[in-house]
């Protein structure tokens, strides 16, 4: 049974959630920890890692009104079960996934998996690394991110429904 290791300087955690009903923001956590292999997903975020590029914004997500990171310093995920087409190029990997001390199932749908032995440049070894994108959609409010914000003509300054996307490249550690 392989087992890889998701290496953070190739890899992205984004989430993507729509602003006043008009555009689209994204932000990136940048530090990580994952693990994989043929039969179970675990992966932890670093909260305070969090960056939109806009320091105000960032100050205010990691807040109480959102990740409260002072109290939930961490995001997890924990898969239940792996589904894997015939090709194997595609997944979904349903889990548990924890935000601000709350658990909800959710589903990850993994596309564009593939494997390649990959030279080291300061080395010159060879490691063989697997390569996938990944994304769900999740309802903030689930997981006690549910401030609101109405506009003077009408609507929410932030939608419910946040995007989460992975693109990952993993190291078989063997």
């Amino acid at each position: 049974m392989a087992r890889y290791i998701l290496d953070p300087v190739m890899s992205q955690v984004a989430f993507e959630v729509r602003h006043a009903m008009i555009t689209r923001v994204r932000g990136l956590f940048t530090s990580f920890d994952a693990s994989l292999d043929d039969d179970a997903v675990a992966a932890t975020l670093d909260v305070s890692s969090l960056n939109s590029g806009v320091r105000f914004r960032d100050e205010h997500l990691l807040a109480a009104d959102f990740f409260d990171v002072a109290q939930f310093p961490e995001i997890t995920f924990r898969s239940t079960g792996i589904e894997r087409d015939g090709d194997g190029d595609r997944a979904r990997v349903h889990g548990e996934l924890t935000v601000k001390g709350r658990t909800q199932t959710v589903t990850l749908d993994v596309i564009d998996i593939a494997e390649a032995d990959v030279p080291v440049p300061e080395t010159g070894e060879i490691e063989h690394r697997l390569g996938f994108r990944a994304s769900t959609t999740v309802d903030r409010k689930d997981f006690g991110l549910d401030f609101h914000a109405e506009l003077p003509g009408g609507g929410l300054l932030l939608s419910d429904e946040v995007r989460i996307e992975i693109d990952g490249s993993a190291v078989r550690q063997d």
